[in-house]
């Protein structure tokens, strides 16, 4: 896969990724895709969380899962699974190398996950 082919390369069309998720009915998986610079693909039902990668490293696929009301234990496996493939991108000189995701989940998610 070559890095202009990433769907990270740009910003999502449409309404996915709008900060607000105005009209989407899915600001917390909105907000989740955006804060990982659109990495990983995130389905939110009720608060059940699904988070598929789309980087770099393993072609097979990863995905996590985890509750909205509880994500910490899902920010600690995706920030898990983004270092990896950072760590992989640079060593083969593969740009853009995914982001490096801070270690607590960040503040406009866990204020809305508590609700």
């Amino acid at each position: 896969m070559q890095a202009r082919d990433h769907p990270a390369a740009a910003p999502p069309s449409g309404t996915r990724g709008q900060a607000d998720g105005a009209g989407t009915g899915r600001w917390w998986a909105d907000r989740l895709e955006l804060e990982t610079g659109y990495w990983w693909l995130v389905l939110q039902v009720d608060e059940l969380v699904i988070a598929f990668y789309r980087g770099y490293w393993n072609p097979a696929g990863i995905y996590h899962s985890g509750n909205l009301h509880d994500p910490q234990p899902l920010w600690a496996n995706i920030r898990q699974t983004q270092r990896q493939s950072r760590r992989w991108a640079i060593q083969n000189g593969i740009h853009p190398p995914p982001p490096e995701l801070s270690r607590e989940l960040p503040d406009a998610l866990q204020a809305e996950a508590g609700r």
